[in-house]
């Protein structure tokens, strides 16, 4: 099997069982109503854990937002790190911002190999 094809293959693996674990357990955020644009970021959208990278840690950071938050469970996201965090700027942090982190990622990594 050539690279890009184990490659595309681990995505999909990555990104179904990111799926599965929000199915789970899934209920309603309770990020969505903040607003982006009054904050000025300190680092780039995505770059949620300011490594200066936006990976799987990203990513994952995220998802462990989306999880507490729908759980529940006091926000400690600040505005800045809930504008890094809203990576596709529809104002909810969410799966769908994990998920794009991890395409994002995905892309670049193969971009970089």
């Amino acid at each position: 099997m050539n690279k890009r094809k184990i490659f595309a293959i681990n995505i999909r693996k990555l990104t179904a069982a990111i799926v599965s674990c929000l199915l789970i357990g899934s209920v309603s955020a309770n990020t969505a109503g903040y607003t982006n644009a009054a904050f000025t970021p300190v680092a780039e959208k995505g770059d949620v854990t300011l490594d200066g990278k936006i990976d799987s840690r990203d990513a994952s950071a995220i998802l462990r937002h989306y999880a507490e938050s729908s759980a529940g469970k006091v926000d400690e996201y600040t505005g800045d790190m809930l504008f890094r965090a809203d990576y596709n700027s529809d104002s909810i942090v969410d799966s769908k911002d994990a998920s794009a982190v991890l395409i994002f990622y995905a892309e670049s990594s193969a971009e970089n190999k």
